[in-house]
């Protein structure tokens, strides 16, 4: 059934981009394979080969088509993280920058750490910067990061400032920041039908805030909220995570008819610490090495919870309502 949803959804989105193409805006291409960057970018025969050359075309309305290949050159300064900071892909206005493929591995943003540091760094590059309306649709986003380990770093793959950013049917890996490795929502703009995965952050290894509908979250590391850290998410596959602290699975926020399995704390809370709301969810073979192996405080409605385990009190819930 959730398989079907998500082709309906990416069916629906497709339509609706194809349609913004065919009569609103102007719509740019980007082709990685192509010999330099002075194309026009108005048919795939003088395509970009920069995507952010693209982007620095458009006005409010227009597409951005970007064909199969890896994208590591480019990006825009200066937004967010004080001054400075790359972004790989940066988008400040209500466009749709969308991959041609419908499978996300076949169309990468690719980030990059400081050479001088093999991390953080003056030289880093972060993943995408979405605000003003963007939508960011069947990319693989990776190796991205910020300049610093501090709370002013957030969001290594993708840092989403407004509550109209829209991330779909993207694969968020191999990234790393101290707020949402994967991706942070400065407020609560949406992502559906993606896969975070293998990223690294202090507060949420994968994700930070937003709402999340049928999405994958998987094999992130955190210190507090290996999966997630805040945030609402509907029908969503938290595994296989873990906190160095607390919340393997995630720290806050809401759930609903999500699976939460196999996540590991090694303080409280296995899988979940202290969320607003779980309701209908899977719990099980969570596990924490203090109290709480399902899970640790929070609020919980038609939960099921199984073979979960802890080193200290409460195998499945601790301190739970």
């Amino acid at each position: 059934m959730k398989r079907h949803l998500r082709r309906l959804r990416l069916a629906a989105i497709l339509a609706v981009t194809f349609a913004h193409m065919a009569s609103a805006g102007v719509t740019y291409f980007v082709d990685a394979a192509r010999p330099d960057d002075s194309g026009a970018g108005t048919n795939w025969d003088t395509a970009k080969k920069i995507i952010q050359s693209a982007i620095s075309l458009t006005t409010a309305g227009d597409v951005v088509l970007v064909t199969n290949g890896l994208y590591n050159l480019g990006g825009a300064t200066n937004f967010t993280e004080g001054t400075g900071l790359t972004n790989r892909v940066c988008v400040s206005n209500a466009i749709t920058v969308q991959a041609v493929s419908a499978n996300p591995a076949d169309t990468c943003i690719c980030g990059a750490p400081d050479p001088s540091t093999g991390n953080e760094g003056d030289a880093a590059v972060r993943g995408v910067y979405l605000a003003g309306g963007a939508k960011l649709i069947g990319f693989t986003v990776s190796n991205g990061y910020c300049k610093t380990w501090t709370a002013a770093a957030r969001g290594g793959g993708v840092y989403a400032q407004t509550t109209s950013s829209v991330i779909s049917n993207c694969v968020i890996t191999t990234n790393r920041a101290y707020y949402g490795g994967g991706i942070y929502f400065n407020q609560q703009g949406w992502c559906y039908d993606s896969t975070v995965s293998n990223n690294v952050g202090y507060l949420g290894g994968g994700v930070y805030a937003g709402t999340y509908t049928n999405c994958f979250v998987t094999l992130n590391v955190g210190y507090n909220g290996g999966g997630v850290y805040n945030g609402t998410h509907y029908y969503c596959q938290i595994i296989t995570n873990r906190a160095q602290n607390l919340g393997g699975g995630g720290v806050q926020g809401s759930y609903y008819n999500c699976r939460i399995s196999s996540n590991n704390a090694a303080g409280n809370g296995g899988g979940l610490y202290a969320p607003t709301l779980a309701q209908d969810c899977e719990i099980r073979d969570n596990r924490s090495g203090a109290q709480g192996g399902g899970a640790y405080a929070g609020t919980y409605k038609g939960c099921r919870v199984n073979y979960n385990t802890s080193v200290g009190w409460g195998g499945g819930f601790y301190s739970a309502t």
